[in-house]
């Protein structure tokens, strides 16, 4: 059963550009180590400045094996801290299609 994964957030404020720079090295990065690549969407309502990145895995044995490669890839959290999110503003919320 597939597993879909929402990682939702508010860019700072003046940095839409860079959000869009560093969000498609983020995912040319994951493309490059065989991630799941993330689909981006940009919030037409609700909270300012809204970004929600959403992951597709197989089943939820695909999402915790990448779970745990990119807990022991050292160079993932830098690309992904290079995305301009608002301090306590990323959730993550985690579905199974039904």
């Amino acid at each position: 059963m597939a597993v879909v994964l929402h990682v939702r957030g508010q860019i700072r404020y003046g940095e839409w550009r860079r959000f869009r720079e560093t969000v498609e090295r983020y995912r040319d990065y994951r493309r490059s180590k065989g991630y799941v690549v993330p689909e981006v969407l940009l919030g037409l309502s609700g909270p300012m400045n809204s970004a929600v990145l959403v992951y597709r895995y197989a089943d939820a044995k695909a999402f915790e094996a990448e779970d745990r490669a990119i807990s022991d890839d050292p160079e993932y959290g830098k690309v992904a801290s290079a995305m301009p999110y608002r301090d306590g503003t990323i959730g993550y919320e985690l579905y199974r299609e039904g």
